[in-house]
């Protein structure tokens, strides 16, 4: 089966816990795929700041490089468009949300293809449910983004985490070459204990051709047209998959945003190295963007105390002004004030998502 069938829009879900690294893995993806077809990106965030749009919307705008009827060269994406849903998880606070969204951009948009990225903490069997009433559309798999670096950490804490490694079609080991052979091990054996029946696959690294950059990488053929077994359930299954009363995501994980007018004056480098003090037992999660003066904004995706910084060049589209990042973890609220102090930032207070 290929990405696509006739006379429906399939939809894959991507799960994983906080900065398991779902966007960066689905950005990479984007660059394989033919660019023929037409993918649409439904992006669902527990807070409030549409960043990881702006990632997708540079990836847009770079695309591929191909030949058009005239025979001149363009850039072309298998990408769309990207769409957000903000302030709450689509699998139980904003349940609705997704049926119209998908509705939406299938008839507006027509594209082969939809991807639709959990926030961090939701249930992937609630979204199933709600996708397999709709008409015209298909669910081609459920992808489960696992992050074998911190896995082991909030494992045991997290529902979320655990029912995301359950109710799955394949697991997406990322950052194992980051842990040694026997946290692997330990990551995979706690895996089986949740789902041994699942495919179990290491994402690789390659270098990018087009900036010269490693990259995250998994051939898109493993991940699309999988449609495995699991949500074509039996009536004893269906009960599991319906939405549960009063379900909500992780309870204990707080979402905050910093948002100010300040234009910093700071290097890159300095303001790494204040992120890189936030402790990651208290944040899991930072996102959002910085702009600078007489310096290129940057965009923050953090995760864990490590993560990608970007420097936001020409070809990137205007990202917001002055300084907004949101932060996720059991606790953020003293995080956000080391944040403002080392950047001096005076005229903004946390705003709770």
């Amino acid at each position: 089966m290929g990405i696509l069938q006739q006379n429906e829009t399939s939809v894959t879900i991507f799960t994983g816990y906080l900065g398991a690294g779902k966007t960066t893995l689905i950005l990479s993806i984007l660059q394989d795929l033919p660019t023929d077809r037409s993918v649409f990106i439904l992006k669902n965030e527990f807070g409030d700041l549409e960043v990881d749009k702006e990632l997708f919307s540079l990836q847009q705008s770079r695309g591929k490089v191909a030949e058009n009827d005239a025979g001149n060269s363009e850039n072309k994406s298998a990408l769309s468009g990207v769409k957000e849903i903000l302030n709450g998880c689509l699998c139980c606070v904003l349940v609705g949300r997704l049926a119209n969204a998908l509705e939406e951009i299938r008839d507006e948009f027509h594209p082969d293809h939809i991807i639709v990225e959990s926030s961090g903490t939701a249930f992937p069997a609630p979204m199933v449910w709600q996708i397999k009433q709709l008409e015209g559309f298909r669910i081609d798999s459920v992808v489960t983004v696992v992050d074998c670096l911190n896995f082991t950490g909030y494992e045991d804490t997290s529902y979320a985490a655990r029912m995301q490694a359950q109710y799955t079609d394949l697991l997406l080991l990322n950052k194992w070459d980051l842990v040694d052979d026997r946290a692997l091990d330990i990551v995979i054996d706690r895996l089986n204990d949740l789902n041994d029946e699942t495919p179990k696959l290491r994402v690789q690294r390659q270098k990018d051709t087009s900036t010269g950059k490693e990259r995250v990488s998994v051939d898109y053929k493993l991940l699309f047209g999988l449609n495995k077994s699991w949500f074509m359930e039996t009536d004893s299954q269906k009960a599991s998959l319906q939405l549960t009363e009063g379900m909500r995501s992780d309870a204990g994980i707080q979402v905050s945003s910093l948002k100010s007018a300040a234009v910093v004056e700071m290097a890159k480098d300095a303001i790494t190295s204040i992120l890189a003090k936030i402790d990651k037992e208290d944040v899991y999660r930072i996102k959002g963007f910085i702009n600078r003066k007489d310096q290129s904004p940057l965009l923050i995706n953090w995760a864990f105390g490590r993560g990608d910084i970007e420097e936001c060049d020409g070809d990137m589209v205007k990202i917001g002004d002055g300084v907004q990042l949101q932060l996720m973890g059991p606790m953020v609220k003293g995080a956000i004030k080391k944040i403002k102090e080392s950047l001096d930032i005076t005229d903004a207070e946390p705003v709770a998502a």
